[in-house]
């Protein structure tokens, strides 16, 4: 059995850096509405120390210099929903973990491709246009259970 992890890392980040771009490698910070807290945050905000779940307060805190956004959690979940329909014209079993992260087992599928990295390409190439974001592609096994002092 082998399995394809396709994950855009920071994806309402990478949202809101495409639609504009002047965003760019900024601190940019993203908040809900309803509660003032951090849903993402660009890798700039993160150096200082800005996590998932701070608060308003504790972003202004550690990064003064960080450019809020209100969440629009609807447009996030929209590009999710195009990097699902991506990979299922690869396969019908999709499963989501998170935003922006999704496994699909294609052990059989593999076969079909002349190498795991060429199917790992393609599904790059795919994600890539349909989305206009860039994700992280692996295919691994799932691990195996080793038992005590086995080597």
């Amino acid at each position: 059995m082998r399995f394809v992890c396709v994950r855009i890392d920071h994806l309402p980040v990478q949202v809101e850096t495409l639609l504009n771009a002047n965003l760019a490698g900024k601190p940019i910070v993203i908040l809900r509405a309803w509660d003032d807290r951090v849903i993402d945050a660009a890798p700039e905000a993160g150096m200082c120390g800005v996590a998932r779940g701070d608060s308003r307060q504790r972003v202004e805190q550690l990064c003064p210099q960080a450019v809020t956004l209100a969440a629009q959690e609807a447009l996030y979940q929209s590009y999710h929903d195009r990097l699902r329909a991506a990979l299922l014209t690869f396969t019908n079993t999709v499963e989501t973990f998170d935003l922006g992260e999704l496994l699909v087992e294609v052990g059989a599928l593999a076969r079909t491709f002349p190498s795991e990295e060429n199917l790992a390409l393609q599904i790059l190439s795919r994600v890539e246009i349909t989305t206009r974001l860039r994700p992280a592609v692996g295919i691994a096994r799932p691990p195996v259970d080793v038992a005590p002092g086995d080597p």
